[in-house]
């Protein structure tokens, strides 16, 4: 039995190996370093588990607009908490007061989707509009700079 290899896998290897030939032979000092890899490192993950949800949707053949913003209400929530107080009891409690907020909009892209019946990408963008606009309203615009040191 012969197996074929998909050229989409191929195409995205070849792509993959330009990119790095071309980053070594023009920037090879920043590309080469261990700041940049420490970079690649500590974003990679978020973009893989956003990656992830985007997929489900995705999937089933649907879209979610919502997604960036719901990450950065959930971020702007475990920050709060940060700046704010002090104490592992805390973070805890930032952390479990986020995911609320992520399972809140879930639900309500869900109800919006499955039961009363909206499209699926104007449901999440106005639900991206509205997440958007309770963000801005509650940092007024203005970012989350000090940051307290946790005991």
């Amino acid at each position: 039995m012969k197996s074929k290899l998909d050229p989409t896998i191929f195409y995205l290897l070849a792509l993959f190996a330009v990119a790095v030939i071309a980053f070594s032979i023009f920037i090879p000092d920043i590309f080469w370093s261990v700041s940049n890899f420490q970079s690649m490192a500590s974003q990679i993950p978020v973009l893989g588990i956003l990656t992830l949800a985007m997929a489900l949707p995705m999937l089933t053949g649907g879209i979610n607009l919502s997604i960036i913003a719901g990450m950065n209400a959930c971020s702007l929530i475990i920050a709060y908490f940060i700046t704010q107080y002090t104490g592992i009891s805390w973070l805890f409690i930032a952390i479990l007061l986020s995911l609320c907020c992520a399972l809140a909009i879930g639900l309500l892209n869900g109800t919006l989707i499955a039961i009363i019946r909206v499209s699926p990408i104007l449901a999440t963008l106005g639900t991206m509009t509205l997440i958007n606009g309770i963000n801005i309203l509650v940092t007024n615009v203005q970012p989350l700079r000090t940051f307290r040191k946790q005991c």
